[in-house]
């Protein structure tokens, strides 16, 4: 058995760290996984690192001269320890991939004409643009893996966020052209890690939770909800329903839980736990114009909306105590886009 990593999934956790990754790593111990990330996903995902913390960076900056000076300085030790970790993080990335046992899998030997034949005609990962370059190169990797790979346990996986190259409206398309191949892999397509089951990590039979556990849950979900989600804000999203250039959850009116699976595990008999919520929530919206920049004059623009969020996402209970909320994602919004007003 083996899993195959693309760039999104490490750009969305940097350094692979959290239960799952463990357990990850721990079956990559055992032998019972192979983990295979391409030097193309590394690249990529150094260099989206790096430019998001570029951009962040930047942006702190600018909020400088909106602070006391004590505030200036700590905001100043940020950016540095944000520059510092982003010039090291090719090293501590590749670290982490060696800590947990990856094979890192070299770019592919394939000939441009057949890149090209599929970007010409629009073959999946290519889209309907013929953009995809990058993703037809990593689709060769996984292939080639499959061609190679002896399948003593015939699973293969490739992990990919991205839904217009992987997404399940190409997934005919691609499990086609394996099927082609002649080969005896089982294949499938994941979009996150909670959707992978490590081999051996999970006993046969299914946990439930105890009513305490229950409301322990609802607490850590809701604080979850309101710190914006994990391990991704979500927030930015929502300002991005609007011509605000913030959202920030004020207050939940309404939270349903409904918990889908509850998994014990072999090793240390925690249960992992994956839920799916939606939430009713007052936001707060908010802009700051820059009506004189050498003056520091500016304006607040702020207004609030109510929307319901669906969301997802897994957790942890260990000792009879939900321990963390692993993620929470935003999966869908149902409400009125605003505007500033401005």
């Amino acid at each position: 058995m083996f899993l195959l990593l693309d760039a999104n999934i490490i750009v969305a956790n940097p350094l692979l760290r959290g239960r799952q990754w463990d357990a990850v790593a721990d079956a990559v111990a055992s032998e019972a996984l192979d983990l295979y990330v391409p030097e193309l996903a590394i690249d990529e995902a150094v260099a989206r690192y790096r430019d998001g913390a570029a951009s962040r960076e930047r942006e702190a900056k600018k909020a400088l001269k909106n602070w006391p000076p004590r505030s200036r300085e700590l905001i100043q030790q940020a950016i540095d320890a944000s520059d510092t970790f982003a010039a090291e993080y090719a090293s501590l990335l590749r670290s982490r991939l060696e800590q947990m046992g990856a094979e890192i899998v070299d770019y592919p030997e394939v000939e441009h004409r057949e890149i090209a034949r599929r970007a010409i005609s629009r073959a999946a990962p290519f889209d309907s643009e013929g953009n995809g370059y990058r993703d037809a190169l990593h689709w060769h990797v996984f292939v080639d893996l499959l061609l190679t790979c002896e399948p003593e346990d015939p699973y293969a996986f490739l992990l990919s966020a991205d839904k217009r190259a992987f997404g399940p409206s190409r997934h005919r398309e691609l499990l086609a052209e394996v099927e082609e191949l002649g080969v005896e892999w089982d294949v499938q397509i994941l979009a996150s890690i909670s959707e992978f089951v490590v081999p051996g990590q999970f006993l046969d039979e299914e946990g439930e939770l105890e009513y305490e556990q229950e409301l322990q849950l609802r607490d850590a979900i809701q604080d979850a909800v309101l710190a914006g989600g994990t391990p991704k804000d979500f927030t930015q999203t929502l300002a991005a329903k609007t011509d605000f250039d913030a959202a920030d959850i004020l207050e939940i009116l309404m939270l349903d839980i409904r918990v889908e699976r509850v998994q014990v595990e072999r090793k240390s008999r925690d249960l992992w736990i994956n839920y799916t919520a939606q939430a009713t929530c007052l936001v707060k919206l908010e802009s700051i114009e820059i009506l004189d920049e050498d003056a520091g004059d500016y304006a607040t623009h702020r207004d609030t909306a109510v929307w319901v969020l669906d969301l997802s996402g897994n957790a942890y209970s260990s000792g009879n105590r939900i321990d963390d909320v692993a993620s929470l994602r935003l999966d869908a919004v149902d409400g009125e886009t605003q505007s500033a007003g401005r």
